[in-house]
């Protein structure tokens, strides 16, 4: 692998680079830099695809061409019964993928149209009355938390759904007349399951007060897992066996490891693996199995061989959905999950193909006024991929388009978060960070809008202004740094003092970015909760430690900096688990980088093993554990096999690697 830049102080050595970097430079601080950057305003990016402005009502017919390949166990043995399709029956299939994929506006939709073909097909009914329920993103609460949750008034809904589903099926099942047998078997299959639901949608439950209610419902709920295992088995349907699994892991909330038990499932967990695999064997293409699988192993170890949940247990499945091949090609959300595991096993240009191929699935649904779910999300997920790749060009397109998220995407859309029309203005300031482009940041980068925020909407605009000052602060030491150490320049002074003026303001604007309460589900801070408050802190540390390398006669204060990145990991250590990470990238690769530069390489070659431990095949720690090899005089054999490792991970990168944390660099 070849490099332009110095492995040890990451600094551009070109003549090129040179020339370019100290003019820039110069012209930036006299204050050219700060006249463009005031007319900068971002514009809507080509190619992306707006839903038309006056989106009709959802057309039965198109709907059915569009998604004519869906089928599902029971539909099929419901149109056995009746020796002939129905299109009733195909929006039941229909619905359910989209249920399986966590889109329950779409979901909703298609068990509308079928019931306009056939109001008295108990299925549907029963189908209404599942979507109406709680999945994994949206677990019971007694009351409104702030953020989506399975509330009593949705119970109420629900409720009245399953008690329809029961009265149909119960009609259906005693008007029957010299039935055949296959007539038989499926009027008792659509009873079983209203039964099921009936007794899940208890209408008396709700007399019990909020206080009982989500004990109680979590308790239905297991036991209306058991009786759909039992359907499930009766039937030899994978559909209904994932759905079981779902059931039993809905009342845990993603919460499903022992405390303390060294990552090990606690035994709902374990139960709803058990069902998942085999569902997975009787259908090894079950849209909802798949879905599951996936997210019950991320969360695992993302060591191969390692611990006792591993993130490589959900590999196939990843692999499976990543294929295409079944009719989950249609959800976007589908195509993304694999992207959750690829990142844990270092797969990083396979998750960047999965948010692509996921994102054009939501663009074409947004062209036919068609909602779309976790759009936000799986954008965030493809930066992230993006940039641990080192495919920065496709990272900064895609944190532009996601600064137009609530323009692109229609009202109703569940973007990740919340629905809201702020939008997530951190990400691109943050990816300029992530590779070293101060020029970008120092040209481009203005305070953020009243509407900027983070990933989540709760304190975001205050997160916002943390991330615009340390975006700032840092660009400014890489400056003064630069300038110091290319001409040993006085006017380095000046972007000094910009620096310390930034790093204040971040200091007081962190003090606005308020602490986060715990939220479900999800480990630790949960999945609607973004701690923006310790990432605030992180940043605090980052930006001392950026300007104390910047301090004084060149190289800086070492120490120091190696002194505040050791505080920043132990902060960086305290986050819950998210994907994508709530801070990108790991700042063992910055601690790696100064202790080589302290000549500690012994102590580099620790900590970049750690951070490949945390994110396998990772270029940025391969490059931080190659660099520590070879100060320390380690034999050819070892740094070629890392040397070859790197090679591969950053095969597809449209920059040349040349600090393991470009945080740190210099022009």
């Amino acid at each position: 692998m070849t490099s332009k830049i110095s492995s040890r102080y990451c600094i551009d050595h070109s003549p090129r680079g040179l020339k370019l970097a100290v003019l820039w430079l110069l012209l930036t601080v006299l204050g050219v830099g700060y006249a463009r950057r005031r007319g900068i305003t971002l514009t809507l990016l080509p190619n992306t695809r707006q839903p038309s402005a006056q989106c009709a009502a959802s057309d039965a017919s198109a709907r059915l061409l569009k998604y004519q390949d869906i089928s599902t166990t029971l539909s099929q043995k419901r149109v056995r019964a009746r020796a002939h399709g129905t299109d009733a029956l195909r929006m039941l299939d229909q619905g359910l993928l989209f249920a399986w994929s966590y889109n329950q506006p779409e979901a909703r939709k298609s068990f509308a149209l079928g019931l306009e073909f056939d109001s008295n097909e108990p299925l549907l009914h029963w189908a209404y009355a599942y979507i109406l329920g709680p999945f994994q993103n949206k677990v019971p609460h007694a009351k409104d938390p702030g953020y989506p949750a399975f509330l009593p008034l949705d119970y109420k809904e629900a409720s009245e759904a399953a008690s329809t589903a029961l009265q149909l099926a119960t009609l259906q099942a005693s008007s029957l007349d010299a039935p055949t047998e296959q007539e038989q078997e499926d009027a008792e299959l659509a009873l079983a399951l209203a039964e099921a639901s009936s007794l899940l949608y208890d209408p008396h439950l709700l007399d019990l007060g909020p206080d009982q209610f989500v004990r109680m419902f979590n308790e239905a709920e297991r036991r209306w897992a058991e009786t759909m295992e039992r359907i499930a088995r009766q039937q030899h349907s994978a559909d209904l066996l994932a759905m079981a699994a779902e059931a039993l892991m809905i009342p845990e909330a993603w919460n499903l490891k022992q405390a303390g038990g060294g990552g090990q499932l606690k035994p709902a967990g374990v139960r709803a693996e058990q069902l998942i695999l085999e569902a997975l064997e009787w259908d090894p293409f079950q849209p909802l199995a798949l879905h599951l699988h996936v997210h019950i192993a991320e969360t695992g170890s993302p060591v191969r061989g390692q611990g006792y949940l591993q993130a490589a247990s959900g590999e196939k499945s990843a692999d499976m959905l990543h294929s295409g091949n079944g009719t989950f090609r249609h959800m976007g959300h589908l195509l993304h999950m694999p992207a959750h595991v690829f990142v844990r096993l270092g797969r990083y240009h396979d998750a960047v193909e999965a948010g692509l191929r996921a994102l054009a699935v939501d663009a074409q649904d947004v062209a036919d006024c068609q909602t779309t779910v976790a759009s936000e999300h799986d954008m965030d997920l493809l930066v992230y991929s993006a940039n641990m790749a080192g495919q920065s060009h496709l990272a900064i397109e895609w944190s532009k388009k996601l600064q137009q998220a609530a323009e692109l995407y229609p009202r109703g859309s569940w973007l990740g978060t919340h629905d809201t029309p702020s939008f997530d203005w951190t990400t691109l300031p943050l990816t300029w960070v992530f590779h070293g482009m101060w020029e970008s940041i120092l040209e481009n980068l203005t305070p953020p809008p009243a509407n900027a925020r983070g990933i989540c909407a709760k304190g975001g605009y205050e997160y916002a202004v943390s991330v615009y000052h340390y975006a700032m602060a840092l660009a400014h030491a890489a400056q003064s740094e630069t300038l110091q150490y290319h001409q040993n320049n006085s006017r380095s002074e000046t972007a000094f003092d910009r620096a310390s003026w930034h790093l204040q303001q971040l200091q007081v604007a962190v003090v606005e970015v308020k602490q986060e309460p715990p939220t479900e589900p999800g480990e630790g801070a949960g999945l609607y909760s973004c701690e923006h408050h310790q990432l605030s802190a992180i940043q605090v540390h980052v930006a001392k430690a950026r300007i104390a390398q910047a301090e004084g006669p060149y190289p800086g204060n070492l120490h120091a900096a190696e002194h505040h990145l050791k505080e920043a990991v132990l902060l960086e250590d305290q986050l819950s688990y998210a994907a994508p990470p709530r801070q990108a990238p790991t700042l063992r690769h910055c601690l790696t980088h100064i202790l080589e530069r302290t000549e500690s390489p012994a102590e580099a070659e620790v900590i970049s093993r750690q951070a490949l431990s945390l994110y396998p095949n990772n270029p940025w720690g391969l490059y931080a554990l190659l660099e520590s090899l070879k100060k320390q005089d380690r034999g050819a054999a070892e740094v070629q096999q890392v040397q070859m490792q790197l090679d591969g991970a950053w095969q597809w990168a449209d920059r040349p690697m040349n600090c393991p944390c470009p945080i740190f660099v210099i022009w």
